[in-house]
């Protein structure tokens, strides 16, 4: 399976087990072509894949503030489905850029895809809480209990009310705008409390203009978390939201 686009000079695809791909990328890697990468991995994480390597044996990197799309796919792998993604067969420079800018304590490094595969599938699983909720407000305060939960479990009490303003917000947004039932996770990495919300609604998240009505919407996700996102799956979306450890 591969994906290119003939307007840019980057082109991926996905090889290997489902449970544990690859998604290769050949070409350059600047501003332009940066989305190109988030949308590959994107894709390959929808499979909820048990782990994810990405080759960039075949990668040339004209941007280095480029890389930095590998830290939003890491928060949207760590917050659903929960896998680890690690990176293989990049070239000196672009390890350098990788260790410059601090994207190796997000992404690990390893030589070639072989090796990353046997370092990643020998990790532990992170720390994970994953529920259904009912297509009612309940759905709240049932994500709200599990905040407190995970928080004192993962002893990051100081979390709480963030990660609970965060959940409150995604929760009641999928509820009301899906009237369905929805999934919410949470998953612990070294640095973040990741929150998920999985809904049967392909409307993306909207921003409130004006003085339009509705609360504070994702102004309050965006004041409580580090960053957050929304991925398309096949039913629906997922809105996720990563808060630092601090």
């Amino acid at each position: 399976m591969t994906a290119a686009n003939r307007k840019s000079s980057l082109a991926s695809g996905v090889r290997g087990d489902p449970d544990r791909p690859v998604v290769w990328l050949a070409g350059d890697l600047d501003a332009t072509s940066a989305g190109q990468l988030i949308s590959a991995v994107t894709k390959a994480l929808l499979d909820q894949p048990k782990s994810l390597v990405i080759d960039m044996s075949r990668l040339r990197v004209l941007d280095r503030l480029a890389l930095t799309s590998l830290i939003s796919v890491h928060h949207q792998a760590a917050a659903w489905p929960g896998c680890p993604l690690a990176i293989s067969g990049a070239d000196t420079p672009t390890r350098g850029g990788l260790r410059v800018m601090g994207i190796n304590r997000y992404v690990p490094m390893y030589r070639d895809v072989p090796e990353a595969q046997r370092r990643v599938s020998s990790l532990p699983p992170a720390p994970r809480v994953r529920e259904h909720l009912p297509p009612t407000t309940q759905a709240i305060e049932i994500a709200r209990d599990r905040v407190r939960e995970v928080c004192a479990r993962w002893r990051v009490p100081n979390l709480e009310q963030a990660a609970q303003s965060v959940v409150t917000e995604l929760v009641a947004n999928a509820v009301a705008h899906t009237g369905a039932g929805v999934e919410v996770a949470f998953t612990r990495t070294r640095a973040h409390l990741h929150i998920a919300v999985r809904d049967h609604s392909r409307e993306p998240p909207r921003r409130l203009i004006g003085d339009e009505s509705g609360g504070y919407g994702l102004k309050l996700v965006e004041a409580f978390a580090t960053t957050w996102g929304h991925n398309p799956t096949a039913g629906g979306k997922i809105v996720w939201a990563a808060i630092r450890i601090r």
